[in-house]
């Protein structure tokens, strides 16, 4: 049996039974579903749209999809709510797409303007150009 847990975020503000029911329908192409619930802020118990998922993913009787950070919400591809486990692959924290870090985000730096040049596409921290004087 290999058992992954799964932290969930970006989840659907909806009632309970129906988050919960959507996140069996979600998950249940990944894994055989262990455990699943949603959690709440300690002091005031408000659904702050994150959750938790564990799954057996060993293919014994079924072959499972592979896991991935963005998860399709009752698979429709442009709403969904992410993932993420131990030893996953890298992603990217400001676009959520896999294979790259935050600070290779091409969408990043597309939006990055550079204060000592004024040219888009890089920071001052970066820029080559010689500093202003005083």
């Amino acid at each position: 049996m290999e058992v992954i847990r799964l932290g969930l975020s970006n989840l659907p503000f909806m009632g309970e039974s129906a988050l919960l029911e959507g996140l069996q329908k979600s998950l249940k192409v990944y894994g055989e579903i262990l455990d699943v619930g949603i959690l709440l802020e300690p002091t005031t118990r408000t659904y702050m749209c994150t959750g938790y998922a564990i799954l057996n993913v060993s293919a014994e009787h079924t072959n499972f999809k592979q896991l991935t950070h963005l998860i399709p919400w009752d698979e429709k591809r442009e709403q969904g709510f992410y993932a993420v486990w131990n030893q996953m692959p890298h992603y990217c924290r400001y676009c959520h797409e896999e294979g790259h870090v935050v600070v290779d985000c091409p969408k990043r730096r597309a939006r990055a303007s550079c204060w000592n040049c004024g040219i888009d596409g890089h920071i001052a921290a970066s820029c080559t150009r010689d500093k202003p004087s005083k």
